[in-house]
């Protein structure tokens, strides 16, 4: 991340999403985002995981269907309507 970028992100008002989630937003940003694919970095096996150990294995949270209905529409909105970023503007 630029240090624009996260003089941007820092500018909020207030935070109400996880910075990794915040990114998936960042047309309300006006930030300009990259990404690579096929993905260069994935979750090991390998190790024990935290979140499992606490959740018991489940990922299901306290979120209601509705909810995760809503935030699904918003990010499909995000990446079908919103241009992330001009690799033509990457010096």
């Amino acid at each position: 991340m630029t240090l624009s970028g996260a003089k941007k992100m820092l500018a909020r008002q207030r935070f109400f999403r996880p910075v990794d989630i915040d990114l998936q937003f960042g047309a309300e940003l006006d930030l300009q985002l990259f990404s690579l694919l096929p993905y260069t970095i994935w979750p090991s096996s390998r190790f024990d995981s935290v979140i499992n150990a606490i959740s018991g294995g489940s990922r299901k949270g306290d979120t209601t269907f509705w909810r995760n209905l809503k935030y699904r529409f918003q990010v499909w909105r995000q990446r079908r309507f919103y241009q992330s970023g001009d690799l033509n503007k990457v010096g």
